[in-house]
């Protein structure tokens, strides 16, 4: 690893699996030592599912100043409710959760030829 760094106890995971993401890749980076142990700002213009900010974030790499970024809005828009409105969003997806409880599912039965 790279040099000393306050690793946090209670750690954020990607929760978002996205189309190139680095979430099999960034421990062997950081093995390696292809990235810096200190970031006195950290700019990430391709976010997706975040799995270099996380990394970063967790093992204390990253300092004050952090600015993450998309094309994708909706991603952003997601982390954003996360970040500023997560309780409303659990008791949001606490209803859904119940509302599945009450559908019926039926197995699709193909006719044989």
């Amino acid at each position: 690893m790279n040099g000393p760094r306050n690793v946090r106890n209670n750690y954020a995971r990607p929760f978002l699996k996205w189309a190139g993401g680095k979430s099999s890749l960034v421990e062997s980076y950081d093995t390696m030592g292809l990235i810096p142990c200190n970031f006195e700002a950290y700019y990430e213009p391709f976010l997706g599912g975040g799995a270099m900010f996380f990394h970063l974030y967790n093992n204390g790499y990253l300092q004050e100043k952090i600015l993450l970024s998309d094309i994708n809005k909706e991603v952003i828009n997601l982390y954003s409710v996360i970040k500023e409105a997560h309780e409303g969003l659990i008791e949001t997806l606490k209803g859904y959760s119940q509302s599945l409880k009450s559908v019926s599912y039926t197995h699709l039965t193909l006719p044989t030829t």
